[in-house]
């Protein structure tokens, strides 16, 4: 069916389905982009950014995706988060080691309430977003031109394979560089909030 001859009822149908395929992909995206490429294959962003050692898949990443919004704050402004974070929770030093999130989540509740924070955690939010489900999309994309160049073998489908793939990974890198710069500016903000 060629698309000038869709009637009104038609293009309704088709928004709103391309609308459902669109959260479909975002759910698919939080899960693997974001639960296991950004969680688990490589550290969340608060715990490098908190100083824990990094391996040398996180040297990669801040070396060359990243780059500095993935490295550890300097010394000084990660015990003012601790140092703080202690005062309000009254955990201990080792217990907020142990639960970083405890810090988030102070710093996090700070973030909300200041109307310029909180504006420019939208716009790392929407990249991150953004960038996280369209390297979803194109990891998708990546497997059907494979199992089309495989089952019906049409050597377009490789080539289409390649270009994919290449913004599967691109888009990965976006999505992981404005995922910690997300949680960095939480974690910034909160530390240096009375000093502005």
């Amino acid at each position: 069916m060629i698309l000038n001859d869709w009637n009104f009822f038609q293009g309704a149908i088709f928004i709103a389905i391309a609308y459902v395929f669109g959260q479909i992909i975002a759910m698919g995206a939080s899960v693997f982009i974001e639960g296991y490429i950004g969680r688990r294959l490589f550290s969340p962003p608060l715990e490098m950014l908190l100083g824990k050692f990094p391996r040398e898949r996180e040297v990669f990443l801040q070396k060359y995706i990243a780059g500095r919004y993935y490295e550890a704050f300097p010394a000084w402004m990660r015990e003012r988060l601790f140092e703080e974070a202690q005062t309000a929770t009254r955990l201990t030093r080792p217990a907020l080691e142990a639960d970083p999130n405890q810090i988030f989540l102070l710093a996090f509740d700070y973030s909300k309430r200041n109307e310029e924070v909180s504006r420019r955690l939208d716009g790392f939010r929407n990249q991150y977003a953004f960038n996280r489900n369209m390297a979803f999309s194109g990891l998708l994309a990546g497997v059907f031109c494979a199992l089309r160049g495989f089952f019906h073998e049409e050597p377009d489908a490789f080539g289409f394979l390649i270009l994919a793939m290449l913004i599967a990974i691109g888009m990965t890198g976006r999505f992981l560089k404005f995922y910690s710069c997300y949680a960095g500016e939480v974690l910034r903000s909160f530390a240096l909030r009375g000093d502005r």
